[in-house]
């Protein structure tokens, strides 16, 4: 902790504020600006507090994480951020975000037919991947509030109206526009989203060894806006990049989940300057895309191969492989050994002994399976690296039995 929070230049301590004064603060914001009609004050509520966890792929690294189960501006800060993300998923411009995993294999279909036989017999083919760093911490908060100010600018002047309609139960359901079923939605303006949302930024106080910090930089660390915020931000920088290379996006795809970025660029194999655009493109997409503050870490793809997230996709022409693998297969292979100790699916079977969890443990890995294999040959090997996986992980034999 001690490095993480008081050694660290992003998190100021703020010695002159208790925890009652942040507390006050919150609570005068909240009936200055007439937030109770989006969600009560939470007396009994605190400021919010670090702790770590361990990974759950890697029980031997830890991240550290600032607790806002009991902020007292809990329900405001959700309905911001609900509606902050549905005018997010409202624009029509083509982004290279993806909202939830299931979007990684529809992804690569259209992004196989964008680009397969570009050069015909000649197409190459080559893949790239990097990990985003600093989403959350270093970004300046003004850029971040630029950015959600831009895409609720951009839906207003798109859709004409001012307000979204944040349903309470199902945030799916949420839409641009006002709702008059009072009882299970809420109204907000897109004023009031960039009111909640930068005053959530601009006062991430929390508390450590009664001291209280205030985090300078980026994102708050476990708000609940935060991961709206950050998809914002690669999303207006990415439209910038896909602006200023727009005679060339013939040649290149990519798109993003969180942290997780892939790119594909093909040029002509008898054609220097075709290949020398590719690498131009990518070079750009590494170096001129996001903020400073947002270094990309490249990963190690082979020419035409890449995993990302649970999924191995595969690209040649007039080929795609798109399957589900287990992260311990190499290791398992290599070593005879798990890379990764545990995951939360397979907690979810050794702790609950009740027959109905441990079913939907398994039948939601098969699930995952489906949604990442694209050809049965693809869904026959997916199952292949799910049986060795089980099998590592002492899953009783009738598991297996079942499953095949």
């Amino acid at each position: 902790m001690y490095t993480s929070f008081y050694t660290n230049p992003n998190f100021q301590r703020q010695h002159h504020l208790s925890e009652q004064a942040v507390l006050q603060h919150f609570k005068y914001t909240y009936e200055a600006n007439g937030w109770s009609i989006f969600g009560s004050f939470r007396e009994h509520g605190s400021v919010p507090y670090p702790y770590k966890v361990r990974k759950f792929k890697d029980l031997s690294r830890s991240r550290s994480i600032i607790s806002y189960f009991h902020h007292p501006l809990k329900q405001v800060f959700f309905v911001a951020a609900a509606g902050l993300m549905t005018c997010l998923k409202a624009v029509d411009f083509f982004h290279s975000n993806l909202f939830n995993p299931t979007q990684a294999l529809p992804t690569m279909k259209l992004l196989f037919m964008q680009l397969n036989n570009k050069f015909g017999s000649e197409t190459v083919f080559n893949t790239w991947a990097a990990d985003v760093k600093e989403m959350y911490d270093w970004l300046p908060q003004s850029d971040i509030l630029r950015a959600i100010k831009w895409i609720l600018s951009y839906i207003a002047k798109k859709s004409r109206r001012a307000h979204v309609a944040v349903f309470y139960k199902c945030t799916k359901k949420s839409r641009i526009g006002k709702s008059y079923q009072h009882d299970e939605s809420v109204n907000i303006s897109f004023e009031d989203i960039y009111k909640i949302c930068a005053f959530e930024i601009k006062n991430a106080y929390f508390i450590l060894n009664n001291v209280i910090f205030l985090q300078l930089h980026g994102c708050p660390q476990g708000g609940i806006g935060s991961p709206g915020s950050s998809m914002v931000v690669c999303v207006f920088y990415e439209h910038q990049f896909r602006c200023s290379i727009y005679d060339y996006l013939a040649f290149i795809f990519f798109f993003r989940y969180f942290d997780d970025l892939r790119a594909v660029v093909v040029h002509r194999s008898s054609s220097i300057t075709s290949k020398s655009l590719a690498s131009s493109l990518l070079h750009q997409l590494q170096n001129d895309t996001y903020h400073p503050s947002m270094s990309l870490v490249l990963e190690e793809c082979s020419q035409n191969t890449f995993k990302f997230l649970e999924g191995k996709f595969s690209i040649e022409n007039d080929s795609l492989s798109c399957l589900w693998t287990s992260k311990n297969f190499e290791s398992l292979l290599k070593f005879g050994k798990l890379k990764f100790f545990t995951s939360q699916d397979y907690f979810s079977y050794t702790g609950d002994k009740k027959k109905v969890i441990r079913l939907a443990t398994v039948t939601g890995r098969l699930s995952a399976l489906l949604g990442y294999s694209f050809t049965d040959k693809d869904i026959i090997q997916s199952f292949g690296y799910l049986l060795v996986d089980l099998f590592a992980r002492n899953y009783p034999k009738k598991v297996h039995t079942i499953l095949i």
